[in-house]
């Protein structure tokens, strides 16, 4: 069983195969190994489980390639049509791996590839003299090869990529490709040219890494401007470093705002009521990042955002919501609005989204999408897209919160393929009254995977729930302690 936070998934069946059995002892058996003699063989052990990650990504392609031909065939048999063939499979492969759909249609992609257009590559997996990653790079770099002509770069190339760093990997097998098919590259650029993308991600202490994949000519056109432009700010006296203009310069560019501070876009903060007043420090929680500190977050909605007077239940029973709006010319000009987030006092799930705010509506869209933040579906951290239901309206499910869902393009298609059933479940643990919208999703194969929403100020930040949890812990191990004493004592 794995469990977390979010998802708890049940296999197909109570008893799996012997391999089954067979991995999972194996799993058991290296979380076991005895100390070593001595650092000559902790060296030869870290070489020998570096050769395991090898065997084991290569055996675990065969199977996701083998999956995912089953997974097609049984769709074309359940008359899926063919422009639907297909949906679920990565879907069902992030369920298993504990990894997002997205990034899962990336590892079934590579399997396919490993297994038809590079075996000699993967043999090289299969025995443990390659790792993964330079793998994966000899893929990507030949991808828009004509078949024959990656099966011949990977038979070249294949013998001589144990003593190559995975750098070498990438070079060498970019400079066949263009020494193969010149055509084909090129093919390949404007290809790639069409991907291009704007991309966001958490960095360390409250900031973002906000990046851009574009052609080469028009990266270096951007960035070149942005620092010609810092320069001359610099020149002028500007207290900012290079680095600090450039940034602000990007920001006022894309937003079309006077300064990179007056934020003139919706910002979701969520804030517990006793840290919005400075009575604690609790973490607050911007949506689409993650926690920040309480003060910076106060900083951000400037200290003027206080509970407006209503006959909502008490500010201990809330959390409170900075919206930031407007298309402010000048940091004095943005509005600061306070919304409170009603949020379930043992569960810490969002209930209730206060709606006296101008330009406000939706109510309920709105409460789903900062309930549930990204993608409903078990390990899947895209944005909401979609908001559904999980009881289809079709066979009389209601719209409403508690069979409502946020789901990503991808995972609101993948859920009405056969095979497939969502239902609302009530928590395990806590009995029904708090049947704060967990959800169990249902596999063609039968396997079964639960999520419900995160807390409302951010994974790991409801200590009700956890308390809860550690009380049940330990009343089970004093009841086995208190079993275990009452037996008789064996026969001497």
């Amino acid at each position: 069983m794995f469990d977390s936070d979010r998802t708890i998934a049940h296999p197909a069946t109570d008893a799996g195969s012997g391999v089954v059995a067979e991995l999972i002892g194996l799993v058991d058996r290296l979380g076991e190994l005895p100390g070593a003699a001595d650092d000559g063989e902790r060296v030869d052990r870290i070489a020998a489980l570096e050769r395991l990650r090898g065997a084991v990504a290569a055996a675990q392609a065969r199977e996701t390639t083998a999956f995912a031909v089953s997974q097609v065939a049984a769709q074309r048999a359940a008359g899926v049509s063919a422009a639907r063939r297909g949906r679920g499979i990565a879907e069902q492969i992030g369920f298993a791996r504990g990894m997002s759909p997205a990034a899962a249609a990336r590892q079934v992609t590579m399997a396919k590839e490993w297994s038809t257009d590079l075996p000699a590559v993967l043999s090289q997996l299969r025995a443990g003299r390659i790792s993964e990653w330079a793998a994966q790079v000899v893929a990507q770099e030949t991808r828009e090869m004509p078949r024959y002509v990656r099966r011949s770069i990977a038979a070249d190339l294949a013998p001589d990529l144990p003593d190559m760093t995975v750098w070498e990997a990438r070079a060498a097998a970019r400079r066949l490709s263009y020494a193969a098919d010149p055509v084909a590259v090129l093919g390949r650029a404007r290809t790639a040219r069409m991907d291009r993308r704007v991309g966001i991600r958490p960095a360390p202490d409250t900031m973002t890494v906000l990046s851009a994949v574009l052609p080469a000519e028009q990266g270096v056109a951007a960035w070149a401007n942005l620092d010609r432009h810092a320069r001359s700010l610099r020149a002028t006296g500007d207290p900012r470093s290079i680095g600090q203009l450039m940034a602000d310069t990007l920001v006022e560019r894309v937003t079309g705002q006077a300064t990179a501070s007056a934020i003139p876009v919706e910002i979701g903060l969520t804030m517990s009521a006793d840290s919005l007043l400075g009575h604690e420090q609790t973490p607050a929680e911007l949506h689409g990042y993650g926690p920040m500190p309480a003060d910076l977050a106060l900083d951000l909605i400037g200290q003027s955002a206080t509970p407006s007077p209503t006959s909502e239940p008490p500010p201990t029973a809330a959390t409170s919501q900075a919206a930031i709006d407007g298309a402010a010319t000048n940091d004095a000009a943005v509005a600061v609005w306070v919304r409170r987030i009603f949020t379930d006092p043992v569960d810490d799930t969002v209930l209730h989204v206060d709606t006296r705010r101008r330009r406000f509506d939706g109510a309920l869209a709105r409460l789903i999408r900062y309930r549930d933040r990204v993608c409903r579906d078990p390990f899947c951290t895209a944005a909401v897209r979609h908001l559904d239901h999980v009881r289809p309206y079709r066979d009389g499910g209601p719209t409403s919160a508690a069979n409502g869902a946020g789901l990503c393009e991808r995972g609101n298609y993948a859920k009405d393929l056969p095979g497939w059933s969502r239902r609302v479940i009530g928590r395990p643990d806590s009995g029904d009254r708090h049947q704060r919208q967990m959800i169990e999703v249902t596999t063609p194969t039968g396997h079964r995977y639960t999520s419900q929403p995160p807390p409302a100020l951010g994974p790991g930040s409801n200590r009700r729930d956890q308390e809860r949890r550690r009380a049940i812990r330990r009343q089970d191990f004093r009841r086995r302690e208190r079993l275990i004493a009452s037996l008789p004592s064996p026969d001497p």
